[in-house]
This record gives structure tokens, C-alpha cells and sequence, in this order.
């Protein structure tokens, strides 16, 4: 379904992804707001559908349980 995302896991396996906003925003919803605010430390962003939430994820430490973005 996601051809190129299938590719780039194929060259160096899994991918872990999480929804693209800050702690305490909302989740953007356009590829070029990602871009506005992660631009450089961005290597890829899919502009294809992909599933979802629609919400933004919470990101936990599991060694610490340290909750690093709400």
C-alpha cells in the first residue's frame, strides 16, 4: 500500500514513527507544516494517506516510565 515506506523498511527494517507535533500541540495535518517545524531533523516525511489516531501520541521512557511527551 505504501510503496515507498515499504522500500525505505525492506533497506533498514522496522520503523517506529509517532504523530508529527510538539508536546502540548496539535498534530500536523500537512506535510509542510511538519516541515515548517521539524524541517531539518526530518530525513523523510510519506504525503501519502497513512492510518492513524488522528490525536497526538504519548511517548514513554519504558525504562523509567518518564512520560517525554504528553
Amino acid at each position: 500500500e505504501h510503496v515507498v515506506v515499504s522500500k525505505i523498511c525492506q533497506q533498514i527494517g522496522a520503523i517506529a514513527s509517532t504523530s508529527c507535533n510538539l508536546s502540548q500541540h496539535d498534530i500536523c495535518t500537512e506535510a509542510s507544516a511538519c516541515r515548517t517545524l521539524f524541517g531539518p531533523h526530518l530525513d523523510y516525511i510519506e504525503t501519502h494517506s497513512v492510518s492513524g489516531s488522528g490525536e497526538a501520541s504519548r511517548i514513554i521512557d519504558l525504562s523509567t516510565q518518564e512520560i517525554l511527551r504528553a
